[in-house]
């Protein structure tokens, strides 16, 4: 019998490293909080901490007919590897220094306005072209959650054209970012955000897309308190933070058409809290689908090094390459494809499609030694989010800002596809900030530090 009390005992310890972390770092200032470095922490406490601690009946444990007892106390330890590199490339550091665009700060205010026609050209175009690839049921396909009518639909549609709803309210959020360097967001300003967040997040939202909701939200939250540096979560600000967790941890249960009973995705997503209630929803979360990259990791630990080969680069450097190119001129399929072939006897594509989070891709990739440098690298970025934010331009600026919205659902989910789709709002929202900003040659630059 499977001892599995290494396993809880790092666990806790894992649980413990996260919530401290958070807190020294953040202090409870809202601001902080949404930094990639607490994003991250919570996406691998809840993952490698809290699943493994309720694990209890062997229903936890079931991972489509494979094995995820045996590497149960390693999969645990790869966790609090990944949590404890993350803090060490975090905390150590060392200090940013940013040279700041003296020109940006007198850019005339007219930078919001294009940034906003940009915006709704983009989103126009999506509407258009989503018709023209989709057919002129595809909205109302979309407004019924997802079904297999509207996942034909989708069929070859480009991951640039996905990116267009997020890029565009990405040029609208930079262009805010850059303004609130020099004075504060007006309200104006802050409800033309939210309307825009609305209007570009509605197409994820109905059918319970994540990946983008979270990274667009994360961004949002921290436009409109860019200039509130200080200020604390209190008890509202709490209540909000629950809530719009909860909302995205129930959208997996009800973004489906046979999971809605006719009614609309809001009231699917109260109906569902009210007949299972708080502590149930939280227990679903990380017993279920939600969390089950533990097990997916739990699984690879048993076998990584004998059946299953390490990548070596390929199941990261290359397989972001590939997923640039067309399944069609690919002359072979992606290392995690060849991994879920060995595993269900076909990729992705073809059936089940479980993801191993960035540790899982790291591990199978490179080992214990990925974790650790694939961690310690994002810990890195994390602590140069803030400065990149609140100084750079250009390609940098978009990059810093795009990535530190998608970091948790990197950490979380298909980490190379979710590199990809991020890349992706990157080169769109690139070129529509190009059109907002043009090109910025500053006579003179400053020197800070951070």
């Amino acid at each position: 019998m499977i001892d599995f009390s290494t396993g809880k005992y790092l666990a806790a310890i894992l649980v413990c490293h996260s919530i401290l972390s958070i807190l020294f770092f953040s202090r409870f200032r809202i601001i902080s909080l949404l930094n990639p470095f607490v994003t991250a922490q919570v996406v691998l406490m809840s993952i490698f901490g809290l699943r493994p601690l309720v694990m209890r009946y062997p229903t936890d444990f079931e991972f489509y007919g494979l094995d995820s007892l045996t590497g149960f106390n390693r999969a645990v330890a790869a966790g609090l590897i990944a949590s404890l590199s993350l803090s060490i490339g975090f905390f150590f550091a060392k200090p940013y220094v940013r040279e700041v665009s003296e020109k940006e700060f007198y850019l005339k205010k007219d930078i919001v306005m294009r940034a906003r026609m940009i915006s709704i050209i983009l989103m126009i175009l999506w509407v258009i072209l989503m018709i023209v690839i989709g057919g002129t049921n595809v909205l109302t396909l979309l407004s019924q959650g997802r079904s297999e009518a509207l996942n034909l639909s989708f069929v070859g549609v480009p991951v640039l054209l996905q990116a267009l709803p997020a890029s565009s309210f990405i040029i609208f959020s930079v262009s805010l970012l850059v303004l609130g360097r020099s004075e504060r967001i007006s309200t104006a300003n802050s409800i033309e955000l939210v309307t825009l967040f609305v209007l570009t997040a509605t197409p994820s939202a109905l059918v319970g897309d994540r990946r983008i909701i979270v990274p667009m939200t994360i961004s949002l939250l921290f436009v409109v308190f860019q200039n509130r540096r200080d200020l604390r979560l209190g008890v509202f600000g709490f209540l909000g933070f629950l809530v719009i967790g909860l909302i995205l941890i129930i959208y997996p249960f009800v973004r489906s058409s046979g999971a809605r009973a006719g009614v609309n995705l809001p009231t699917a997503t109260y109906q569902f809290f009210q007949e299972n209630g708080l502590v149930e929803v939280v227990h679903n979360f990380l017993v279920k689908n939600d969390t089950e990259m533990f097990n997916f990791v739990s699984f690879l630990m048993a076998q990584m090094g004998n059946e299953f080969k390490f990548g070596y680069g390929r199941g990261t450097i290359i397989d972001i390459f590939r997923e640039a190119l067309p399944s069609s001129l690919s002359a072979s399929h992606t290392w995690s494809d060849m991994i879920l072939t060995k595993m269900f006897g076909g990729g992705c594509g073809s059936g089940l499609c479980p993801v191993p989070s960035l540790v899982g891709v790291l591990f199978y990739d490179m080992g214990f030694l990925g974790v650790v440098v694939g961690f310690i690298l994002v810990g890195f970025f994390a602590r140069k989010y803030d400065a990149l934010l609140s100084s750079s331009s250009g390609l940098k600026l978009i990059s810093a800002f795009t990535f530190g919205g998608y970091c948790a659902v990197i950490v979380r989910g298909s980490s190379i596809a979710m590199i990809w789709i991020a890349l992706n709002v990157i080169i769109v929202s690139y070129l529509g900030h190009k059109l907002v900003f043009g090109k910025i040659d500053p006579d003179h630059k400053s020197v800070m530090k951070q």
